[in-house]
Order: C-alpha cells, then structure tokens, then sequence
C-alpha cells in the first residue's frame, strides 16, 4: 500500500477513535447521572417511613452531607417511634443501612462535570484581480469548504477547578489541538490561574469568540501578536466588574498540538481594560484597553505574515495566499502595544484597534511597524449588542424574534470595516495593505448564523506596485 494511503488511514483511525471516545465519555457520564438520580432520597419518604423507599423519588437535597443528615434523621425518628413492631424496626433499620450504602457509593461516584458543544462553519468565496494583483500574488482560485468544524468540552472539578479542550477537524490533514488548558478559580485577589494552551490576553478582536466575530475573520493585525500558545497566566475583574487585568507568560513556536520544542523563545502578554462610561437605561457603553506583549525571538527570528480578512481553507494547498510578509528578519526581540476603543448605543456598535510592533532588529535598531482598523455596525430589526464584563469584548446579536417563531425573521446587521497594515519599513519589504469591507450578518436564532461580505484590498507591494483584489464571501454557521 502507498505510504500517502497508510496515512490516509491512520488519519481516518484518529478521526472514529476521538469520536467513539467522545461517544462513550458521553454515555459514561449519563450512566453516572442515572445513578445519581436513582439513589437520590426524598427527605418525606424518609421521614414517613424508611421501608416505602423509592430510588425514584425526587432528591431535594443533592448534597450527600445533607442525604446523610435526613438519613441520620429518620434513624433517630425510628428510634422515638413506640408504636412501631420489633418486625417494622428490624425492616427499617435493614432499609435505612442500604440507603447508606447507596449514598457512600454517591460519594465515591463524585465526578468532573462535562459539556460536549461545538460548531461548524461552511464558506464559499470568489475573487476578481486585475493585472498587479496576479503579477504579486499568482491566479487565487474560488474555493468552497470547511473553514472550521469544532468539537469542545469543557466543566469543573471540584468547584474550583474548571478545564477545556478543543479539536478543529477543518484543518487539512489531521485533527488540531486549539485550547486545551486547566484554570484555578479559588486565588483570592488574584483572580484565576490558567496553565495550558490557550489565548494570549492581547486585543480585543484575538478574544472575541470565532462564532461571534462581527465580520468573517478577524482584522489584518491579528498577523501581529501572539495567539495561541503554551503559558501560564492570571486574570481577575475589580470595581464591580467594570475593570479587567490579565496577564500570562508563555513559550512561542507552539504547534498546532501544543508543543513547543527548541532552545529560546518565550514571551508576556498583559491587558488591562475598563468601561469609561455606561448608561444601562439607554444601552450605552464606552469600553477602552491597553495591551502590551514582549517576544524574545526564537534563534533571534522575527516574522510576520497577514493573509486578507478572508482566508479559504486552513492549511490546504492552491487557497488563499499570504498577502502580507516580512520574511525572516534578524531580530532579538520585539514589544507589541495596542489600544482598545468600543462603544454600544441600542443598536448601533463599534470598534477599534491600533497596534504597534516595536522591532529591534540585529544591526539595525528599532523598527515600527503600524497596524488599525475601524469598525461600526447597525443592526436593523433593533436588537442590541451585548457587552460582556469579564472577558471585555462586545459579543454576539441575539434575535427577538428567531425566524419562523410567531412570524419572527431573526435579526439582519450592517457592519462596515476599514483595515491596514505596513510591513514596508526599516529595510523590510512586506508590503502595505488597505482593505475595505461590507457585511450583511443575517441571525436566524441564536445557533444559525449567515453571512455576505464584499470587500477589496489594495496591495502595495516595492517591485510590483499596487495591485487590487475584490473578494465575495458567503458563510453559513451553525452551533451545537
């Protein structure tokens, strides 16, 4: 058999055995439930009369101290009864040592709680380019596929504890490894402590839910900073919530399953946000943030690559191109610094960001690289965009009236964003990059999602001058 056939296949294994592993961690926990809801105990049952016990009755007090209280109660109850028969007491008393045994068995059972959840997001986009453009970045093909398909699972242990993996099936040749970390909740003042794989707290956009972006991708900045990486971190609100921090530590080079292998390469990531002005009655909110993040580079390396707001399929072959790059630049480390301004009045929001990369580069000095972009929406039929406290970030549109409930049509948002980014500074040549994009975001109900975007990008490139694309994209989102 040909080896690209063996990896074919192995690939396919991976796939059914993370579902069939998924499958039966979900029935596992669903017996577990059962069981609970089985050897649950009504506190009358127990009151009245041990022996008329019935798994199924409905448990009012879950916690197995308080099971044990009502238990130790009844056997005191039993005690005081003189009416009962030597032969009633011996039944009750055998009744009530099971009913022991089944809430020990409850107490040994204590378990993790687990959410399986997930989505999938289906694109299909067309290009236009005129001579320029095809001279820089070749012939780009229209495409159609899977942008992501996500499974995730995420929960508690022991109150204090919460935890979360993620798997993205969209990415051409295997399973990836996205989130995957642990985060203590119980630091006092200092918040919580996440360890793992996970996202950096820098910008706003990097942070809002893929699933709840006002346009298709994020902005071309989002090529500058980090992302995703290997760290440890904490995070905490103040002032009643209207004040955030975070801050984390973390390797670069992390792959797509969380591994970071080689000498050197660390970095820190901080944020701090707060609401400057809110007006509940009204829906108004002003949100501002300061972001900073230092990168020692690995093997003293620096790059940066952007694709447009637009991307195809990950990782697969003959999609879209990289738009924007610097190459590999001789650098010992570099500071990224971003500003964050949002606002929410009914049904009217915006949003933006500007960002610096500081480059010390070997030889060279200190190199800045500018990235920014705008954005405003309108949502037609009224609804309001939400602010969300704890992490700082304006989430998703929920419809009033999801379509086809009581005549509803669901919700229908405007949105219109401006973006840049210049990589053509201190001796780099990686382009300049204007794009202007247009959305009309159609929520059907608070799972189904479709988008329309147009948008055209002005590529300024030193040897093949400005070249323009126009870019259709349509998607279709489901969550579950």
């Amino acid at each position: 058999m040909p080896n690209k056939d063996i990896v074919c296949l192995f690939r396919r294994l991976q796939l059914i055995t993370i579902g069939c592993g998924l499958f039966f961690a979900s029935a596992w926990f669903d017996r577990v439930e059962a069981m609970e809801t089985e050897l649950s105990v009504s506190p009358v049952a127990v009151s009245d009369s041990a022996s008329n016990y019935s798994g199924n009755e409905k448990e009012t007090e879950p916690e197995s101290l308080n099971q044990s209280r009502l238990i130790t109660s009844s056997i005191d109850q039993g005690e005081r009864s003189g009416d009962s028969s030597n032969g009633d007491t011996d039944d009750q008393s055998e009744s009530i040592s099971l009913l022991s045994d089944r809430v020990g068995v409850l107490e040994r059972w204590s378990r993790p709680s687990m959410n399986l959840e997930g989505f999938l997001q289906f694109d299909a986009g067309w290009f236009t380019q005129d001579e320029v453009s095809t001279e820089q970045l070749g012939d780009i093909e229209d495409n159609r596929n899977f942008r992501r398909v996500r499974l995730q699972t995420g929960g508690t242990v022991k109150d204090s504890i919460r935890y979360k993996m993620q798997l993205d099936f969209g990415i051409s040749g295997r399973p990836s490894l996205l989130d995957a970390y642990a985060e203590y909740v119980g630091t006092g003042k200092l918040g919580s402590l996440r360890v793992g794989h996970y996202r950096m707290p820098f910008g706003m956009d990097e942070l809002t839910k893929v699933t709840e972006l006002t346009f298709v991708e994020r902005p071309l900045m989002f090529g500058m900073g980090p992302f995703r990486e290997f760290g440890a971190g904490l995070q905490n609100t103040v002032a009643d919530d209207s004040a955030t921090w975070a801050a984390s530590v973390f390797s670069t080079g992390t792959d797509g399953l969380g591994n970071s292998v080689g000498d050197g390469g660390f970095g820190t990531a901080e944020r701090v946000t707060g609401i400057l002005f809110e007006v509940p009655s009204k829906e108004a909110l002003v949100h501002v943030g300061f972001g900073h993040c230092y990168v020692n580079q690995r093997e003293d390396q620096f790059r940066i690559r952007s694709i447009p707001e637009y991307g195809g399929a990950f990782a697969t072959p003959g999609t879209v191109p990289v738009f924007l790059d610097t190459g590999l630049v001789a650098a010992e480390s570099t500071n990224f610094f971003n500003g964050e301004l949002a606002a929410t009045w009914k049904s009217f929001h915006m949003q933006s960001e500007l960002r610096y990369a500081l480059v010390d580069q070997v030889n060279r000095g200190t190199t800045t690289l500018p990235s920014f972009y705008v954005q405003c929406g309108y949502v037609l039929t009224g609804e309001h965009r939400p602010y969300s406290r704890k992490p700082a970030i304006l989430r998703q549109v929920t419809p009033s009236r999801p379509f086809g409930t009581d005549g509803g049509i669901g919700a229908v948002e405007l949105a219109t964003r401006f973006s840049m980014m210049d990589l053509n500074r201190g001796g780099m040549s990686g382009g300049e990059l204007d794009q202007m994009s247009f959305i009309i975001n159609w929520y059907l109900n608070d799972a189904a999602k479709v988008q329309l975007m147009y948008s055209h990008a002005d590529l300024e490139r030193t040897l093949e001058g400005r070249g323009q694309t126009d870019i259709f994209v349509s998607r279709f989102q489901v969550l579950f």
